[in-house]
């Protein structure tokens, strides 16, 4: 029986993009066998470098196939380059390589065992017990392919735990539930440690790819915006790794788009829709507490005339309540563990006594926030795209590379139609609350990582504006386009595929 032209379409839009991911983790797969037998051996493996090139060919032939088929789809051609990119990344970004992964590991494996909350311990410590092969991986100076590749050879002995120190202790349990699982099941079925750790960093990007695709298609404008800000090397990199920030950007840009998806709805709202807002508005605050201010994006919804009055006001002002509720609670809970690391006690951090002092001197604190902004300001701006990424922001990417994705990204604003958020209040209450978020990261460092009245902020990194910048983004776009660019798409899916693949050529020269 001859199957019809439709029939075939579907088939194909069901198992395409299956198909991609398998083929795209057998080339990064193939990559990293020739690079740790080239800097074992000195010497470059033919059958390892036949799969690549045959894996390359057939993934390059999926983006042209697809590039055609689905041309104005967004969310489509977001899942078509976006497989390629962050399968490099995961298996090319070793565990342990981005900033901080090693003690979110830890965290991860301590929700394995059952600890929602890490136990206090006598000294109020919280000292979490993990394999001594992985924090020796942990602390190793330097981590080579050949080095994850030996380790990979070795039986994991699970009963052999030692004390871990993380300040990620404090974090909320929901941030890790995908290693949290794995780690349990690897433990069951004696799988060996940086293996699991490999599986979660692919159940990271699976649950980006999904979180993207549904993401784009549901949002009522700045559908591109929105996939090339995706894009960003420093986006990428913490969404294939076992870093917190994986879920957190996840949750957060979903929480955002799930507001303007609300105030695009033609009826009324359902009682299971503010059920989830509220949980959206919960989990956010919990999982990182200086996010909040998103819930405030629920006063948009104000311009919804669909709304009933009365469901739109209680949803707005439960979530508001309880998401500085559940923020504030969680910070001041976490405080009661006892910070030993090095830097806390020497640079003298106290975060009750920096909080009193903000609160004393508002206009001294201004200042200090003024003097940061002032110095490291564009910085945070390179960061947060990717000029500075793996663990300690060791691999620099040349700054041209950053410029074009920025100017391109800002470009966009230029391209969109936006017909939905038209009231000039609508457009700055979303830049006052992108602003308040950039500000209360910035108090939270202030009071966790600086040093005591220090005049600047410290610790502030690029990542930690993922969520942030992109409501900026959103508010500025206007109700016409004022820039039109023939092919957008695919010029800038194309743009942003290479860029990313230039920078994982420079990473896979660093390990």
């Amino acid at each position: 029986m001859e199957i019809s032209k439709e029939t075939k379409s579907k088939i194909y839009n069901k198992v395409v993009f299956v198909l991609e991911f398998i083929i795209c983790i057998i080339l990064a797969i193939s990559i990293f066998r020739i690079m740790y037998k080239y800097e074992d051996s000195n010497y470059i493996s033919k059958p390892n470098l036949l799969v690549a090139i045959l894996s390359g060919i057939a993934s390059l032939t999926i983006i042209i196939i697809n590039k055609i088929k689905y041309k104005h789809k967004i969310e489509k051609l977001f899942a078509t380059f976006i497989i390629p990119v962050g399968a490099l990344f995961v298996i090319l970004v070793p565990p342990y390589c981005t900033p901080d992964e090693a003690g979110h590991l830890f965290r991860a494996y301590d929700l394995s065992q059952g600890n929602i909350i890490t136990p206090f311990g006598d000294k109020k410590e919280g000292d979490i017990y993990v394999p001594q092969e992985t924090y020796d991986l942990a602390v190793s100076e330097e981590l080579t392919y050949s080095k994850i590749h030996e380790s990979l050879q070795k039986e994991t002995n699970y009963n052999n735990l030692i004390p871990a120190q993380t300040i990620f202790k404090t974090y909320f349990a929901i941030n890790y539930i995908p290693g949290g699982i794995v780690f349990a099941m690897a433990r069951l079925m004696n799988i060996n440690f940086v293996l699991a750790a490999y599986i979660i960093k692919i159940i990271n990007f699976i649950l980006f790819i999904l979180v993207g695709y549904f993401c784009i298609k549901k949002i009522p404008f700045g559908k591109l915006i929105l996939a090339i800000y995706m894009f960003m090397p420093m986006i990428i990199q913490q969404a294939t790794s076992l870093s917190a920030d994986a879920v957190i950007n996840n949750l957060s840009i979903l929480f955002i788009v799930y507001n303007l998806k609300l105030l695009n709805q033609d009826e009324d709202l359902k009682i299971r829709q503010i059920v989830t807002y509220v949980i959206f508005a919960t989990v956010t605050a919990l999982c990182k507490y200086v996010y909040f201010p998103i819930t405030f994006l629920s006063v948009l919804l104000i311009n919804n005339k669909n709304l009933n009055k009365k469901k739109r006001n209680v949803l707005i002002i439960v979530s508001i309540l309880i998401s500085i509720v559940s923020s504030v609670g969680w910070f001041i809970f976490t405080q009661n563990y006892v910070d030993v690391r090095k830097y806390i006690k020497e640079a003298n951090v106290r975060p009750i006594e920096q909080a009193k002092f903000i609160m004393q001197k508002p206009v001294t604190y201004l200042q200090t926030l003024h003097k940061t902004f002032d110095i490291y300001g564009a910085f945070y701006l390179f960061e947060f795209v990717g000029i500075h990424l793996g663990h300690s922001a060791h691999i620099e990417i040349p700054q041209i590379y950053i410029l074009i994705m920025l100017v391109g990204l800002f470009l966009l604003v230029f391209t969109e139609k936006n017909t939905l958020i038209t009231k000039k209040w609508q457009k700055i209450l979303m830049l006052i609350i992108s602003i308040g978020l950039v500000l209360l990261v910035l108090t939270g460092l202030y009071l966790t990582w600086s040093p005591l009245y220090y005049d600047k902020v410290a610790g502030v990194q690029g990542r930690y504006f993922i969520p942030i910048f992109i409501i900026a983004l959103l508010a500025l776009t206007r109700k016409e386009k004022n820039l039109e660019i023939k092919n957008i798409e695919t010029k800038y899916f194309f743009t942003y595929l290479i860029i990313n693949i230039i920078t994982i050529i420079i990473m896979v020269g660093y390990y």
